[in-house]
C-alpha cells in the first residue's frame, strides 16, 4: 500500500502568495493615506494662503479708494505702493507676503498679493490674488437718457479714439425706452438698463431698421446688447450732488455767459467755474483746458456753430476732436442743440431734457451726452470719444478680481 501524501503541502505556497498580496495592499493603502493626508494638509494651507493674499488685496484696494496713498490723485503713472509686512518679494518661504500696487493711470490701479505658507509636510504653498481698482467714467456712453431716447431718422452713433474711427463704442442706452426711426439710423449697440423693473423687449423699437435686433435676441448678444440694473439719477452711477455742491460753492448771484458778447475763446485759467445760463452762439475755441463748467440754468447751442472743434472743423470719420477739454455739467435746465451745429465735449445733464433749439436737425456730438431725455427731429450724430474713459467720476470700485 502506497503511503498517503498530505494535502497540506499545496496550501503553503498559496498562503505565502496571499500574505504577499495582502502586505502589498496594506503598503498601497498606507501610502494612499499618507498622500491624502499630505494633500489635505497642502489644501488647507492653500486655502489659508489664498485668504491671506485676499486680505492684503482688500487692504490695498481700501487704501486706493480712500486716497490714503495718493491723496490728490496726482502721483504719476507707474508709481508703486505697498503695505507694511508685505514687502518680501518674491514670496517663496513660510510667512512671506509680497504685495505690489501700481498706478496705471488716473483712473486705474493694479493690485497683486502673493502669500506663502509652509505645510506640516515641509512644502510651501503659495497663491497670488490680483485685482484692479478703477474709477468709473463719468461719460460712459455715446448717449444715455434716463427715461427715453428718441432718434427720428438719419441718426448715427459711432466712436473714435486717437484718430482711429469706428472703434465699436457708439452705444446708446436708457433706463426706459429707446426709439429709433428710419433705415438710415444706425448705432453700434443698445443697452437697456433697469431690466429687473422693466423686463420688456419692446422697450427698444427701430422702425425701418435692425439696430434693436441684438437686444431682442434671447439670450442677448454680447457686447452689442446689454441688460443691466437701473442707473438711478442722483445715485452712485449718475450722481448729481457734486453739481449742486459746485454751484453752491460758487456763490450767488451767478452770471450768464453768451459767446457773441462775452467772448468766443474759453480760457481754462480765467473762465468762470459756474454760470447761470450758458449760450454758445458763435464758434468756440478752448485754451488751457480742460475746462469744467457748471450750469445752473440752460445750455443753449445755436445754429451752424462749432464748439471746441479742431482746425478744419469736426468731421465724422476723420480727425480727433478732443472732447476731454470741455466738460459741461447741468443742474437740470434744458440742453438745446441747434441745426447743423457740432460740439466736442462731455455733456452731463441727467436731470435735463436734451432736444432742439428749437429744431435740431443735423447736430453732431463728439464726446458723450448724458441726459434725462433725448429727443431730436433727425440727423444727430453721436460720436463717442474713447478718451472720455479716462475721465473719472470719483466712484472707485474693485474690478477684475482674480486668482492666479
Amino acid at each position: 500500500m502506497r503511503p498517503r501524501i498530505s494535502s497540506d503541502r499545496g496550501s503553503i505556497p498559496a498562503v505565502l502568495l496571499t500574505s504577499i498580496i495582502v502586505a502589498g495592499l496594506v503598503v498601497v493603502l498606507v501610502a494612499a493615506v499618507l498622500v491624502n493626508q499630505r494633500t489635505a494638509r497642502f489644501d488647507r494651507s492653500f486655502t489659508t494662503v489664498v485668504q491671506e493674499a485676499d486680505e492684503y488685496v482688500q487692504e490695498a484696494a481700501n487704501n486706493v479708494i480712500r486716497s490714503n496713498w495718493d491723496p490728490n490723485r496726482t502721483d504719476p503713472a507707474g508709481t508703486t505702493y505697498t503695505i507694511a509686512g508685505a514687502t518680501t518679494c518674491p514670496a517663496v518661504a513660510d510667512g512671506n507676503v509680497c504685495l505690489t500696487a501700481t498706478k496705471v493711470s488716473s483712473v486705474r490701479y493694479e493690485v497683486e498679493a502673493t502669500a506663502a505658507e509652509q505645510t506640516s509636510a515641509g512644502e510651501v504653498a503659495t497663491r497670488t490674488v490680483a485685482a484692479a481698482v478703477v474709477d468709473l467714467p463719468r461719460f460712459f456712453l455715446a448717449a444715455f437718457a434716463d427715461t427715453e431716447i428718441t432718434l427720428r431718422g438719419g441718426n448715427t452713433a459711432t466712436s473714435y479714439g486717437g484718430s482711429t474711427w469706428y472703434t465699436g463704442n457708439g452705444i446708446i442706452a436708457s433706463n426706459e425706452d429707446v426709439v429709433l426711426n428710419g433705415s438710415s439710423t444706425g448705432v453700434d449697440g443698445v443697452y437697456l438698463y433697469n431690466w429687473d423693473n422693466y423686463p420688456d423687449y419692446g422697450r427698444c423699437t427701430h422702425s425701418g431698421g435692425t439696430d434693436c435686433d441684438d437686444v431682442l435676441a434671447d439670450p442677448p448678444v454680447d457686447p452689442s446688447a446689454r441688460f443691466g440694473p437701473r442707473l438711478e439719477v442722483g445715485g452712485t452711477r449718475l450722481g448729481t450732488a457734486f453739481i449742486d455742491e459746485a454751484l453752491a460753492g460758487c456763490g450767488t448771484p451767478l452770471t450768464s455767459y453768451t459767446s457773441s458778447t462775452d467772448g468766443s475763446t474759453l480760457n481754462g485759467d480765467t473762465f468762470p467755474r459756474c454760470v447761470d445760463n450758458l449760450t454758445f452762439d458763435t464758434d468756440i475755441a478752448i485754451v488751457n483746458g480742460p475746462i469744467e463748467i457748471y450750469v445752473a440754468g440752460q445750455l443753449s447751442i445755436g445754429n451752424d456753430v462749432e464748439i471746441n472743434c479742431p482746425p478744419g472743423g469736426c468731421t465724422t470719420g476723420s480727425g480727433d476732436p478732443d472732447s476731454t477739454q470741455l466738460r459741461i455739467y447741468s443742474a437740470g435746465g434744458d440742453v438745446s442743440l441747434g441745426n447743423h451745429s457740432a460740439i466736442a465735449a462731455g455733456i452731463y445733464a441727467p436731470e435735463s431734457n436734451c432736444a432742439g433749439n428749437p429744431s435740431n436737425a443735423q447736430g453732431a456730438i463728439y464726446g458723450s451726452m448724458i441726459c434725462g431725455t433725448i429727443d431730436n427731429q433727425g440727423g444727430w450724430q453721436f460720436n463717442y470719444d474713447d478718451d472720455l474713459m479716462q475721465v473719472g467720476s470719483n466712484t472707485w470700485v474693485l474690478d477684475d478680481y482674480r486668482e492666479e
